[in-house]
């Protein structure tokens, strides 16, 4: 059967220059923890591809300039 549409929110804060030539950001994904699933093109799974729930991500980028 048809996959349920669902409602996914990401969301991205970055900090430029928090410490010179370095950009902190943290971002979240599936802000709202909604059941997404990637169709199954192959057929070979019953309730297709399971995605992540809710979870997060933090990164410290440096710049050389």
């Amino acid at each position: 059967p048809p996959i349920d549409p669902c409602v996914l929110v990401n969301a991205t804060l970055s900090l430029r220059e928090v410490i010179p030539g370095w950009t902190l950001q943290v971002s979240a994904y599936n802000l709202l923890d909604a059941d997404h699933r990637d169709p199954d093109s192959e057929m070979a799974l019953r309730y297709d591809m399971p995605r992540e729930g809710r979870n997060a991500m933090l990164r410290l980028i440096r710049s050389f300039h």
